[in-house]
């Protein structure tokens, strides 16, 4: 590796070693949950519009549409018209993060703003993870990131499987029980740490531990840089995932063990954040 590569790359893991720490304290303030534990039911709204590629979600939602959890497709015009107000959360899928937010036009991303903000719970995969950033003046801006060599975004022509190392907090978000796993990457972002520093509502909840290489691109900007990310938009979550798991053979149902988290938990996540500022200061 060059140094100025490696210097890089040093800088990303030392950025982030705080938001590790963050991770494991959010796992230790909330209990894990029991095997066949019953989860409240969720309604879940699927964003399917121009920019979406929604059909491993379409998939798995219609295996899950049961008494845990119900879905609906919308798209940009009906989140314009109020349908999120009937829904807990939000999945916006993978594709092109700008023909999504083209899509979606400014008054149906403010309407996203003002859901998040007031409780509702984001979740953005690949495109969708995009799209939460602060990359472009189109972007929600659900997250305080920007992403890095967005000049080279197109890494790979079809899925590839990288390596990706949980935080215990990932863990338990997502109901897995090993530490490191094998993703499907396809050309997701990579997220620049934060301009300023976050509070303790944000942490990532697992790290990049192999990369892909574009043409021309720099290699070492994708090793330790988060794969996955848990954040606060006002009284709401946002969780964005860089790869698919639900692209992914025998972690398919992960994103949904993640939704019925974070709606179970909803009701503690201002005690939670109290509880990391808490422990961080002593």
């Amino acid at each position: 590796m060059k140094p100025k590569n490696a210097v890089r790359c040093a800088v990303l893991i030392v950025s982030f070693c705080t938001f590790c720490t963050c991770s494991l304290l959010l796992h230790l303030s909330f209990p894990v949950y029991a095997q066949g534990a019953k989860f409240n039911k969720i309604k879940v709204a699927l964003f399917v519009d121009g920019g979406t590629e929604a059909s491993e979600f379409t998939k798995e939602f219609r295996r899950s549409d049961d008494d845990d959890l119900s879905f609906r497709k919308v798209d940009g015009e009906a989140i314009r018209n109020g349908a999120l107000n009937n829904f807990d959360a939000l999945v916006v899928p993978g594709g092109s993060a700008s023909e999504e937010s083209a899509s979606l036009g400014a008054e149906a991303r403010e309407e996203i703003r003002r859901f998040v903000k007031e409780g509702g719970i984001y979740m953005g995969v690949c495109a969708g993870a995009y799209l939460a950033s602060q990359q472009r003046k189109h972007d929600l801006g659900l997250l305080p990131l920007t992403t890095l060599d967005s000049e080279h975004w197109y890494r790979v022509n079809e899925g590839k499987l990288v390596d990706v190392e949980l935080t215990p907090a990932g863990m338990e978000v997502f109901g897995i029980h090993k530490r490191n796993v094998r993703l499907v990457y396809e050309n997701g972002p990579i997220f620049a740490p934060p301009v300023e520093q976050p509070d303790d509502s944000f942490a990532p909840l697992g790290f990049f531990r192999s990369e892909v290489v574009a043409d021309g691109g720099e290699p070492g900007v994708m090793l330790g840089a988060p794969a996955i990310i848990l954040s606060r938009f006002g009284r709401g979550s946002v969780l964005a995932l860089s790869p698919h798991p639900e692209e992914t053979p025998g972690l398919k149902q992960v994103e949904l063990h993640a939704l019925h988290w974070l709606y179970n938990h909803r009701s503690q996540s201002d005690a939670a954040a109290a509880i990391l500022r808490k422990q961080k200061n002593r």
